[in-house]
């Protein structure tokens, strides 16, 4: 059902991740235009500055460059499915900046479209995450990712729209109450829990 041709690849070698954190400023935004395959065609200075690439080295690249690898594959096939028909995706991505270090944004898209109605390229714009909703964040994309490793991304997939369903909101209203701190830990007791030490190792491994 689901493959990796359903996402856009670099074919820069990825920069090796570290447990060090960009924080972004309350008026940072971040902001890359791509066409409908994904590549940057255009993007502001503040993407640069905190992703920490030229921009000689961003025009032209994947966006995906900046994909972190404690993202689950899931959450990009929504959003791609989302995007490509049209409607808005509104997200909390951790970020790989070109150095290894992460950093958090809330994202919104803006679609591109022709006369005839149809997708041509996305505007993406990126702004502070905050840390209450990140603490959650984890914990859901911790689970997804144990789901990937221990299964397939169609199985993280299912366990997205299981949640979603199960708190009667869509992804973006879900992201949305996350952030307006409405959705917590409690509310979610026990579907997600904390990767164990072992978890932690094996997504290194798989």
């Amino acid at each position: 059902m689901y493959s990796e041709k359903d996402f856009p690849r670099t074919t820069r070698e990825k920069h090796k991740a570290v447990n060090k954190e960009i924080k972004l400023n309350e008026d940072d935004v971040l902001i890359t235009k791509t066409d409908k395959s994904g590549r940057i065609e255009e993007c502001n200075d503040n993407f640069l500055k905190i992703s920490q690439y030229t921009r000689d080295e961003a025009i032209g690249e994947p966006h995906n460059i900046v994909r972190h690898p404690d993202m689950p594959k899931a959450i990009f096939y929504y959003m791609w499915k989302t995007i490509n028909s049209g409607r808005n995706f509104t997200g909390l991505v951790k970020n790989l900046a070109k150095d290894g270090k992460y950093y958090w944004v809330v994202t919104d898209f803006d679609i591109q479209k022709d006369e005839m109605g149809k997708s041509t390229g996305f505007i993406a714009y990126r702004s502070k995450a905050k840390h209450q909703a990140i603490k959650l964040i984890e914990l859901i994309y911790a689970e997804m990712k144990e789901i990937e490793w221990r299964e397939d991304m169609e199985a993280s997939y299912n366990f997205l729209l299981e949640l979603l369903t199960e708190q009667g909101v869509t992804y973006n209203e879900f992201i949305e109450k996350v952030v307006k701190g409405e959705i917590t830990t409690e509310t979610l007791q026990g579907k997600i829990t904390p990767p164990t030490p072992l978890q932690r190792i094996g997504k290194f491994l798989s």
